[in-house]
């Protein structure tokens, strides 16, 4: 694997808030509506068992990562397995099978963002991918398709794995606090703060 691959640059950062900008903002808003109305058709009143926990924690932020990025949401139960295995082969903690088995789903992984970025270069969409593509277009020296599928990867993994830590723990909290839950439903202008702490 090469290391930009699996870290990149602060310029690259840089470089992508640059090329998606106010679209990207206005996209994540827009999924993270969808996740949302989701959540209220898919979980009942209370929440209270350890596979509505799963259900929030897993399901969500992959929903919302495909919605941004363009990628089928069909596909989303392999690319949280592929990014996943790409988490725990940085845990340094790894025997040879874990190790080979955990390189190998990065390498689809990236074979996968890669063929999707390649797809999107010849029919940009109104996505993460279709805006790279067309900025990549525009100027060849602006990323590399290298960086491109380091950045997707990046988000994918950040930010599945990251968010669903966070709702996790949040959707854990509110099933063991039925009390919390109806005072949350009560008085909604509430949640923000509920979600800072």
């Amino acid at each position: 694997l090469e290391p930009k691959r699996i870290a990149i640059g602060q310029h690259n950062n840089a470089a992508m808030i640059e090329a998606i900008g106010k679209s990207y903002v206005d996209r994540t808003i827009d999924s993270w509506t969808l996740g949302v109305r989701w959540l209220e058709t898919a979980l009942p009143e209370q929440i209270s068992e350890y596979r509505h926990v799963q259900a929030v924690a897993n399901e969500m932020p992959v929903q919302v990562v495909c919605r941004l990025v363009g990628l089928p949401l069909e596909d989303r139960v392999q690319l949280r397995a592929w990014a996943n295995d790409g988490s725990a082969l940085l845990s340094g903690v790894l025997n040879d099978e874990q190790l080979a088995r955990y390189a190998a789903s990065v390498m689809k992984l990236n074979a996968y963002l890669a063929d999707a970025f390649r797809a999107a270069r010849d029919s940009p969409g109104d996505n993460v991918l279709g805006v790279l593509a067309r900025a990549t277009h525009e100027d060849e020296d602006f990323l590399s398709e290298d960086e491109v599928v380091a950045m997707l990867l990046q988000l994918l993994s950040a930010g599945s794995e990251s968010t669903a830590a966070l709702l996790g723990s949040t959707v854990l909290l509110l099933a063991r606090d039925p009390q919390l839950q109806q005072a949350l439903r009560a008085d909604p202008s509430a949640i923000p703060d509920f979600m800072e702490e």
